[in-house]
């Protein structure tokens, strides 16, 4: 084991110099931060910048007095340098930390000066850390004997209460003084103190002495001095009680033991128990006794004096302790080690359950002797050395004996130690100081406490056990005595606090008023500290001292004790205020006058006892306020005491016992702390309770906010952290109780004040603190705060109801929403007034009308229930409504709201002459949602006998409901009864689609619908009551259809006249010919309707009667020219024949000149629907007709159009025109009919249609199965989901193009699930193929999410680089950088990176084709060495490097890149036409190069190589030129216009006399549109990620 120690100490010996002491030891000081107001800094809180001149100067000044004499940089070191450190200290911890770096002409800095910038570096931190955590360190008191002087002093604090102090020096006598430095009793002794300690209890004080063989025990509780003789004839050398029991061990100079139980007087001598002088020992927690003497030997014993084990060592031993030792499982908690100090050099640790294993810890010799050391925390020693050093050990078994930590805390001596396990600190001492560390960060010092006077040096170090008092004797023979811990002890009264700042002062102030504190000396270290307005009061156990503050208490010199007035019991708390004192003892509260002697009040208003002989209770805890007495007790029950009327006027009734109360300054609300540890808010003026939410059990006091603005608001405290909590009273909810927020609180602050969110805190220091709350960071500057922060501050002013500040920041943040959210709660918190501002400000003028019709209402529950309505929460509002004066204004909510079942059972109760209406009202909606059955029972509900248009309206709705359920005879009947035709005609049309056809006539008969009911008779084929209403028929189609029925009925002149109603000449003609026998009529309508296809019947009836004259004639009038011709021919009628031709052409002609005359007319007079029906119908140009209907937009014009095409059975024209004459459904249904839909849809979706009209077409190919017209169609109408699916649903065929509709369509929506889904289809989850990563980048683009969108860009980029694809992943990162820049979106650096390799690999082939070799060698080099980018074509992009660097020159990388291709790997793939020459640059090398030409960064103008992108100066990265991959120059900068990236203007202009494209972006370019910038200030602004 000791080898392995001691190897393990050379490999931390050859780490390096720093546990030398030397300035790497400045990396282990703590970081200087300014935190918040107050700390150190210099001017301006502004750090030193260490490029000024000025720091550049004080620096070379430093470093010269550092690099003169030893003498002269030492006096620097003790006295230049605390100069500088005390004008300006941060200035001098930057001085110093720089040091570091500099050297002599004989190398670093010479340790002595070193080790002193360390030292003053430690002074300053603990400096500004002590005035950062304000760590008491007064002196109380300081002894110094005549007797004493010249020789070191011994001393030892009472154990457990640290109350006394025994101090003892060469003069025989054991002095003992309390923590005061009173001396309280004196020992005399025969010969000097040899050894004295005190019991486990800190009852006994036991001394021994030279020349003595008694043992003086000095019994603290009697003041009393007793002699025990010890029955031992040899000197004593060595007394120590044990640490659990009443056992006093007692070592003589021979080595015998005497075991004293001081509780049965038993003693135990034990002879030879070693050999020589018993020079040390301890007791461990399990009452074993290890002792060790100068005969180099360790014993154990148990307290019988038995020994158990006994170790040689191989020097005496010193300063044993016992402790326990960790172990990897952690099991272990007896003490089974003790550890001792063997000739002040090593560490010796013996455990007692592996006595053979042993282990000495040796330390290096720079340290010096070992001083002292001690165990603590979790296995870790301790150690001081004599050289000023101390460290840290572990003796875990993994790192046993590894330094954890090392500090040179003295230049010339460290001299003691001392823990205090309390405090969690460690007091050091030596040079003349004290320093204080923390245990938690070593490196953290507390404090430093200088004592110049003390000459001869410091000696030892010792805490009290609770950590207040730190006792240091020094080599001069005197004692000083510290105050390092205070008891947090303070009151607040209104605004005016008091606190405890010595162990016998106390401080009052006011901070808020700006008052001077007031410091109070006290007769005694108080237990309890109290405040009022006029008066303070401290005390102990059962005593108090008051004291009277003067004037408002602001007169320091009138501050006067006033009494002292004992109790019945010890006094638990005590409460001030104006008059009166309020004093908690044994469960009972006395109320008393402070000065009654001077007020003139009634005797039996001076005292009162509480609670009643009679009640049997005790109080727990209790508060006074200007008014009342407030106590709570162990039944639950708090009482308030209303003292100007002296009686009891209000108490409440908990279920549990009430341990804390706290209330408001008022008295009119309070919380307190159940035994449960629950926190309630009460409300005395209303009895009511409000738990408080997420209270924190450890919760250790309230405080109310005293701001009077800031009414309900008030925190609860632990130690770690407060609570802001808010009890708002008047909300449209009721009162209720949130959390703000929570704020740290710094370590040992106890809260004492809350005014406007700052908290004033007493330290442990004695101090007073201000913590400001996170709720209320709005009170800060708002200057520079950004809009996010802005937000998160209106949010705390709307949860504290500090309108008037959200009202500034919503100023500021000019945001719409914010506005909105401003105005909610002010609705919320009933605050109409400032919500009308609120809303005049936005420009709500309906929510200001609302408002301002409200505002004057006094029923509290009805103004709040018109707010809730206001902010939609209709259920708070019924139930407000209906708690207020006017509860019928639920109803009338419910109503506007057509909550028809909750406006039905509102009614039932509030206004039953409402129920009819609200029944019809209610049987209107459930109709028009389907809902036949109760629609109809509600309109039955709503007849009242009484309201005639009512009655009407519901029995309507009756008849047509009786109808749709199946009661038709109920429902015809109803229907015939009422006055109404328009019922009749509804229910007529009910009845007819219920294919009822009979009850359906009747009632369109009824109701006078007469082509209605003629239309139903023909479906039933009822032509007897058809031929009854055909004289009432208007439409052409029923007469149609009746005269079908007639002729097939042979009823030929009824159906002639039916025909000619219907205008159907072409049968009316036919019938004439075949059935009537009458041609004169037949030719008669022929000539007068000019019917081409009844002069064609008329032509074959003259041509069957043999008449050829007449059938020629009538054959011409149908345009059937060849026939007539024909017939002519065969007939000999050929005069006949061109007579009529000649005749026909003629009237034509004349036609045609008369409708082109027409047409021009229409033209003139705009009317361009004539123009169009005369170019169809008789000129015969649809040419003409379509541009006219185009040019016009005509409406009418485009049906005419359509229905010219729909004739000649061109329907995609037909529905083209159909669609610009709004007519959709029909080209709806025209393309459904003839399979058209595609031409449709190609035309609807370029028109301003409706999302009706995609849907459409969007379930016409849903139905076809054709998924992505489908998909296409669902996503024009914003039905995203049925889009997204059918998109997904497409064959492999169409894939392509449905994956990008897809994500056009997740882009749209905007919806977290469509996006998952579409990612995982893209992701193969759904279908086990993983798609094209290049979706998932335009997907995150559509999206905007430009960040994810740059990661897979690089992604893809990657993979197109890795197949050699340059250009498409140049081109691909480009987009992406413009898109993030356009975004002003951070570049990602390996986005950048990649993009300047890419390119300049692409800049290559523009040099090499131009001839400029270096460019293209120096592109190449840049490229090789980024050659794994490039996998596709190793070998070939290192030939072209090789040849262009050796055609440039460049010899040297020629033969580097050379020799990179005789690899391996590489050789064998080398083009042959270059391998012999490439292998024989290697063979034969040549390293000639010249070096690369500077020039100067555009940021320091430092000068690197101009091909170098990281400027070694700044550290910054350079923009790169993209016409020659350069650093830019300020001097000569220009940008293409296009894509804004840099370039070297001069460069820029050649390479675009040959090239035509920008060689970044590829947008056509010329020099002409370069312009030279002056300025490029705003190009060098980083736009890369870090």
């Amino acid at each position: 084991m000791k080898a392995q120690l001691k190897e393990r100490g050379e490999r931390e010996e050859n780490k390096g110099e720093s546990r030398e002491g030397g300035l790497s030891s400045l990396g282990s000081l703590p970081e200087l931060t300014r935190c918040g107001k107050g700390n150190p800094g210099p001017a301006g809180n502004e750090q030193l910048d260490q490029k000024s001149p000025n720091f550049a100067a004080r620096k070379e000044r430093v470093v010269g007095l550092c690099l003169q004499g030893r003498d002269e940089r030492d006096s620097f070191a003790c006295h230049g340098l605390p100069h500088l450190l005390e004008r300006n200290p941060w200035q001098a911890v930057q001085l110093t930390s720089s040091l570091h770096t500099v050297k002599s002409p004989e190398g670093v800095i010479s340790k002595r000066i070193a080790c002193d910038l360390v030292l003053l570096i430690h002074h300053l931190v603990a400096r500004i850390q002590n005035s950062r955590r304000n760590l008491h360190t007064q002196r109380v008191f300081s002894l110094l004997e005549k007797n004493w002087l010249g020789a070191p002093i011994q001393f030892t604090w009472q154990k457990t209460s640290g109350n006394y102090l025994a101090v003892t020096g060469a003069d025989h006598i054991v002095r003992i003084f309390d923590r005061h430095g009173q001396k309280r009793s004196e020992i005399n002794l025969p010969g000097n103190c040899v050894a004295m300690d005190w019991d486990k209890d800190g009852d006994i004080l036991a001394v021994i002495a030279e020349k003595s063989n008694c043992i003086y025990l000095w019994d603290a509780n009697t003041n009393k001095t007793s002699q025990l003789d010890s029955g031992m004839r040899d000197q004593m050398s060595f007394l120590l009680w044990s640490k659990i029991g009443s056992f006093l061990a007692v070592g003589t100079v021979k080595g015998n033991l005497l075991i004293y139980n001081h509780q049965t007087s038993r003693k135990i001598p034990i002879v030879g128990k070693h050999t020589k002088r018993i020079t040390c020992g301890c007791w461990s927690t399990g009452n074993l006794l290890a002792l060790g003497g100068e005969d180099k030997l360790i014993t154990v014993s148990n307290q019988e004096g038995d020994t158990i084990k006994q170790s040689p060592l191989k020097s005496e031993p010193g300063n044993m302790q016992f402790s326990t030792t960790r172990s990897d499982d952690r099991t272990s908690t007896a003490e089974n080690i003790i550890s001792a100090v063997l000739g002040k050099k090593t560490l010796f640790l013996f455990n007692l359950n592996e006595p053979y294993n042993s282990i000495d810890l040796e330390f290096k010799q720079s340290y010096g002797n070992i001083v002292c050391y001690s165990w603590y925390g979790d296995g870790y020693i301790m150690v001081g050395f004599s050289y000023g050093i101390f460290v840290v050990i572990s003796t875990h078994i993994q790192e046993i004996g590894l330094e954890i930590f090392q500090a040179y805390d003295y230049k010339d001596n460290l001299t003691s130690i001392a823990i205090s396990q309390t405090l969690n600190k460690v007091a050091t001492c030596g040079d003349n100081c004290i320093k204080i560390h923390g245990l938690a960060e070593l490196k953290d010092m507390y404090a430093i406490i200088n004592l110049d006077d003390e000459i001869k040096g410091l000696s030892t170090l010792s805490w009290t056990d609770d950590g207040q008092l730190l006792a240091l004797s020094t080599q001069r023979g005197s004692l000083h005595v510290f105050l390092t811990k205070l008891p947090i002890l303070g009151d607040a009264c209104s605004t005016r606090i008091a606190y405890l700042t010595s162990l016998l002062e106390v401080t009052v102030a006011n901070p808020v008023e700006g008052e001077l504190p007031i410091a109070v000396s006290v007769d005694v270290e108080p237990n309890f500290v109290a405040v009022g307005l006029y008066h303070l009061a401290v005390g102990m156990n059962n005593r108090a001292w008051f004291y009277v503050l003067g004037e408002n208490g602001k007169s320091k010199s009138s501050v006067k004790k006033l009494k002292d007035v004992e109790y019945l019991g010890t006094v638990a708390s005590v409460c001030l205020h104006s008059d009166y004192a309020v004093v908690l003892f044994e469960g009972k509260v006395q109320l008393y006058l402070i000065e009654s002697e001077l007020l003139d009040t009634q005797e039996e208003r001076e005292t009162r006892l509480f609670p009643a002989v009679d009640d049997k209770c005790r109080i727990l805890c209790h508060a006074l306020t200007g008014d009342f007495l407030i106590y709570g007790t162990d039944t639950g029950v708090i009482q308030y005491f209303y003292i100007e009327n002296w009686q009891f006027v209000n108490d409440y009734r908990h279920p549990v016992s009430v341990k804390r109360i706290f209330p408001d300054p008022n008295g009119t609300t309070l919380v307190f702390i159940d035994e449960k540890s629950d926190g309630f808010v009460y409300c005395p003026v209303n009895d009511a309770t409000y738990e408080i939410p997420d209270f924190p059990p450890t919760i250790k006091g309230v405080l109310w906010e005293n701001w009077p603005l800031d009414k309900g608001v008030f925190i609860a405290y632990d130690d770690d952290k407060a609570y802001t909590y808010v009890f708002h009273r008047n909300t449209i909810q009721g009162s209720k109780v949130i959390l703000a927020d929570g704020t740290k609180i710094p370590f040992s602050h106890k809260p004492l004040l809350l005014y406007n969110g700052e908290l004033t805190c007493q330290t442990q220091s004695g101090q007073i603190n201000n913590v400001y709350l996170d709720t209320h960071s709005f009170l800060n500057n708002l200057k520079d705060v950004g809009p996010n922060e802005l937000r998160q501050m209106l949010t705390q002013t709307l949860v504290l109801k500090r309108f008037s500040d959200a009202w500034e920041l919503c100023t500021i943040l000019n945001d719409h929403d914010a506005w909105n959210e401003l105005g909610r709660e002010c609705l919320h918190h009933m605050d109409v007034e400032f919500a009308i501002r609120v809303y005049r400000a936005v420009g709500n003028v309906g929510m200001v009308m609302s408002l301002e019709q409200i505002k004057g209402i006094e029923d509290n529950n009805l103004l709040a229930g018109h707010l809730a309505m206001f902010t939609n929460d209709f259920n708070l509002a019924q139930d407000l409504y209906l708690a207020s004066s006017c509860p019928v204004a639920a109803l009338e909510m419910r109503r506007d709201l057509q909550h028809w079942d909750s406006a039905l059972q509102l009614a039932k109760r509030l206004a039953p002459d409402q129920i009819p209406l609200i029944s019809k009202e209610y049987a209107i909606q459930l109709e028009f949602t389907g809902d036949y059955v109760n629609a109809l029972a509600h309109y039955e509900k709503g007849i009242t006998g009484e309201n005639k248009e009512h009655d009407e309206l519901c029995l309507a709705g009756v008849a047509q409901m009786s109808i749709r359920m199946g009661d038709i005879r109920r429902g015809v009947n109803q229907a015939l009864k009422h006055p109404s035709r328009v019922l009749k005609r509804d229910c007529g049309a009910i009845l007819e689609n219920m294919k009822q056809y009979s009850e359906a006539a009747q009632l369109y008969e009824k109701g006078l619908y007469y082509d209605k009911a003629a239309s139903v008779y023909i479906r039933y084929k009822n032509w007897a009551k058809v031929g009854e209403l055909l004289p009432h028929v208007s439409s052409p189609k029923i007469y149609l259809q009746y005269a079908k029925a007639k002729e097939a009925d042979g009823r030929y002149k009824e159906a002639v006249v039916a025909y000619e109603n219907a205008k159907q000449w072409n049968s009316v003609i036919r019938i004439y010919l075949d059935h009537l026998n009458n041609p004169e009529k037949a030719v008669s309508i022929v000539r007068e309707t000019q019917s081409l296809d009844g002069a064609k019947m008329v032509a074959r009836f003259f041509l069957q009667l043999g008449d050829y004259g007449s059938a020629i004639q009538f054959l011409v009038m149908s345009k059937c020219n060849n026939e007539a011709f024909t017939l002519a021919q065969q007939h000999n009628k050929m005069e006949i024949y061109a007579d009529i031709i000649v005749e026909e052409s003629l009237s034509e002609l004349r036609i045609s000149c008369r409708y082109k005359e027409a047409v021009v007319a229409y033209e003139n007079a705009k009317q361009w629907n004539s123009v169009i029906r005369i170019y169809l119908d008789h000129l015969n140009n649809p040419e003409k007709a379509v541009s006219i209907v185009r040019e016009t937009q005509s409406l009418d014009g485009a049906k005419m159009v359509a229905r010219f095409f729909l004739q000649l059975g061109d329907y995609g024209s037909a529905i083209q025109f159909l669609v610009m004459s709004k007519c959709n459904n029909e080209a709806f249904t025209l393309a459904q009919q003839h399979n058209k839909m595609e031409i449709y849809a190609d035309i609807i979706g370029s028109e301003n249609t409706t999302n009706e009209d995609y849907q459409s077409i969007a379930l016409y190919f849903e139905g076809e199965k054709r998924h992505f017209q489908a998909g296409k169609f669902f996503l024009l109408c914003g039905q995203y989901s049925r889009a997204l699916k059918h998109f997904l649903k497409c064959p492999s065929s169409e894939n392509n193009a449905a994956i990008e509709m897809a994500i056009e369509t997740v882009g749209q929506a905007k919806d977290e699930l469509l996006t998952s889904q579409l990612i995982d289809h893209l992701m193969g989850e759904s279908d086990g193929m993983p798609k094209d990563a290049k979706y998932l980048f335009r997907l995150y683009m559509a999206l905007k999410q430009y960040r994810e969108a740059a990661r897979t860009a690089i992604i893809i980029a990657r993979e197109e680089q890795s197949a050699g694809n340059y250009r498409n992943a140049h081109d691909l990162l480009f987009s992406m950088y413009a898109e993030l820049k356009s975004q002003k979106i951070k570049i990602p650096s390996e986005m950048a990176t990649n993009l300047m390799i890419l390119h300049s690999y692409i800049l290559v082939k523009i040099h090499v084709k131009k001839g400029d070799h270096m460019k293209g060698a120096r592109l190449l080099i840049r490229v090789a060495k980024n050659i794994s980018k490039f996998p596709s074509h190793v070998v070939p992009i290192l030939t072209s490097t090789v040849i262009e660097c050796h055609r440039a020159g460049l010899k040297h990388s020629a033969f580097r890149f050379a020799a990179m291709l005789m690899r391996p790997e590489h050789r064998n793939k080398i083009d042959a036409k270059y391998k012999k020459k490439i292998e024989a640059m290697v063979r034969r090398p040549d390293t000639s190069e010249a070096e690369e030409v500077t020039t100067p960064c555009p940021f320091c103008k430092f000068l690197l190589p101009e091909c170098e992108l990281l400027c070694p100066g700044c550290k910054n990265n350079i923009p790169y030129c993209i016409a020659t991959g350069r650093h830019m120059l300020r001097d000569d900068w220009t940008v293409c216009p296009h894509c804004d990236f840099p370039a070297l203007y001069s460069e820029f202009k050649i390479i675009l006399n040959t090239e035509s494209t920008c060689p970044m972006c590829s947008e056509r370019l010329n020099f002409a549109q370069l312009e030279k910038i002056s300025d490029c200030t705003q190009y060098l602004q980083t736009e890369v990620e870090p």
